[in-house]
């Protein structure tokens, strides 16, 4: 995989995946005083086999209630979809609850969680965690 995976910087340069991190982070979702407000959301990061162009996917995944935190946290979708001429290469999601806050009653880890890491390397995916105080990147995938 690693010759057909971009490499990490070029992929936080696109402007495709600036402007989703942008939009996540100045999301209502994300930025919520209310907890039970927010949702985890997730993309697929495919690269064009032929141009190398990159095509962010919605993953489709549906929020899924956590009764821990009281919040939605998203489900990891499965296997990547097929989409001819084109590789999966990343994932991104994001952990959208700060780690302490006067309304937020929990603490949340903003690290990548064993499920995300086993997730990332089942597919042969790099993973990127946009989180409150700082991306994360991981996965066996990852390239430079």
């Amino acid at each position: 995989n690693a010759v057909t995976t971009p490499g990490l910087a070029r992929v936080m340069r696109d402007a495709k995946i600036v402007e989703y991190e942008r939009r996540v982070r100045g999301s209502v979702d994300y930025n919520n005083s209310s907890i039970n407000l927010r949702h985890e959301e997730d993309i697929f990061v495919y690269k064009n086999n032929q141009t190398g162009d990159l095509l962010l996917v919605n993953t489709m995944s549906v929020p899924k209630y956590n009764s821990l935190c009281g919040c939605f946290t998203a489900l990891h979708p499965g296997k990547p979809p097929t989409i001819e001429g084109y590789t999966a290469t990343y994932y991104i999601h994001d952990h959208p609850f700060p780690l302490t806050g006067p309304s937020v009653g929990i603490v949340g880890d903003p690290h990548p969680a064993v499920k995300d890491l086993a997730y990332v390397n089942t597919y042969n995916l790099g993973g990127i965690l946009i989180s409150h105080d700082t991306d994360y990147y991981f996965g066996h995938a990852i390239v430079p």
